[in-house]
This record gives C-alpha cells, sequence and structure tokens, in this order.
C-alpha cells in the first residue's frame, strides 16, 4: 500500500471513530489527527474540511455495501435458493459489526443534520439492487411482479425489520441461526406473493 492511500486509511479510521464517539457537530479535526497519529496539515491535505472527510465516510459505506451487494441472479438455481442467497448477501453488512458500526453512525447523523447525508440515500440506493435482481427472475419466469421496485422495498423490510431495526434500538446483533431462520419466513412470504406456479413447486 502507497504511503498516500495508508495515510488516507488512517485518517478515514480515525474520523469513523471520532464520529461515531463525538457525533458530527462534536467531532473535532485536531482529535481526528491525533487518532489517526498524523498532523492536523496531513489531515487537511487528504480532505479540506470535515465535510469532505464526512462525505468520503459515506462513499467508503457505499463502496463497501455495493461490493457485497453485488450478487447475479442464476437462472439454474431456484428461485427460492436465489432469493436466500441474495437476503444472506445482505447478511454480510447486517451482521458485520464494523459495517453495522458506520451505518449506525450515519443515520444518527442523518436525523441531526439531515443536509449532511442529503445525498446518502441517493448513492446507497439498496433497493435498485434488489430491484435489478427481481427483474431477472421476473423475466426467467421465476417471479411474477407488477412493480420490481416496489417488491425490493417489501423484501429488504422484511429482512431490515427482524435483523436491521433492532439493533438500532440497542438490541443485540441477531446470530447467524436467527438470521437463517429470519430468512426463510421472509423468502416464504414473499413467494407466497410474488412466486409463480411453476416455480414455488419446483
Amino acid at each position: 500500500m502507497a504511503l498516500a492511500e495508508q495515510k488516507n486509511r488512517q485518517i478515514l479510521d480515525a474520523a469513523i471513530a471520532e464520529f461515531k464517539e463525538k457525533g458530527f457537530a462534536g467531532a473535532s479535526m485536531d482529535r481526528i489527527s491525533e487518532r489517526a497519529q498524523v498532523s492536523k496539515r496531513t489531515v487537511y491535505n487528504h480532505f479540506e474540511s470535515k465535510e469532505a472527510l464526512f462525505q468520503a465516510i459515506n462513499q467508503c459505506l457505499f463502496d463497501k455495501v455495493q461490493a457485497k451487494l453485488q450478487i447475479t441472479y442464476n437462472p439454474e438455481a431456484s428461485i427460492k435458493e436465489e432469493l436466500v442467497r441474495l437476503g444472506w448477501a445482505q447478511s454480510q453488512v447486517l451482521l458485520n459489526p464494523e459495517l453495522f458500526g458506520m451505518v449506525r453512525m450515519l443515520l444518527g447523523e442523518l436525523l441531526r443534520a439531515p443536509e449532511l447525508t442529503a445525498n446518502l440515500n441517493r448513492r446507497m440506493d439498496l433497493v435498485r439492487i434488489v430491484a435489478r435482481f427481481l427483474e431477472d427472475a421476473v423475466k426467467d419466469g421465476k417471479l411474477s411482479i407488477p412493480n420490481t421496485y416496489v417488491a425490493a422495498e417489501q423484501y429488504l423490510g422484511l429482512v431490515k425489520e427482524r435483523a436491521f431495526y433492532p439493533q438500532i434500538f440497542g438490541e443485540r446483533v441477531v446470530s447467524e441461526t436467527e438470521f437463517a431462520a429470519i430468512l426463510e419466513d421472509t423468502v416464504n412470504c414473499f413467494l407466497s406473493c410474488y412466486g409463480t406456479k411453476s416455480a414455488v413447486s419446483a
């Protein structure tokens, strides 16, 4: 790793820790430089302002989440297997302490200062990623969905309601076994609504 890239990573890690602990308003570039063990000038050489640093964290989270959710629909598998696989891709975010910590921090700032995360939802449009997956299943004749965007919201909502939102309010992270049970219920419910007869009986 190049020195500049290493410094950039140190600063981002330090900023994430600082924002988690102090929030955006209470975060200090001085403390971020101390946490990163670099000079304040080095911090500003990489990020011109605290706002730019916060947006860089947004982008970092988006890139990590998007990478974990980039799965391609497989027409050779059963639709239930594919929906379960799609759900486990989500678990790479929901059950990952580092990523969840970043998400929780950003959601907190969204409530306190919505202007800071105004473009976060546009960039991190996970619904569209899932919708494209569902569109391929519809074209394959495995699902019958009049509006894949709405169906994607429903699918994500069924999973997040039990595996994500409780953590936001301080409950423990679900185990893989618990997540598997949540996913089984979600997929069965989803297929009862959108599965074609041939796909469900397969």
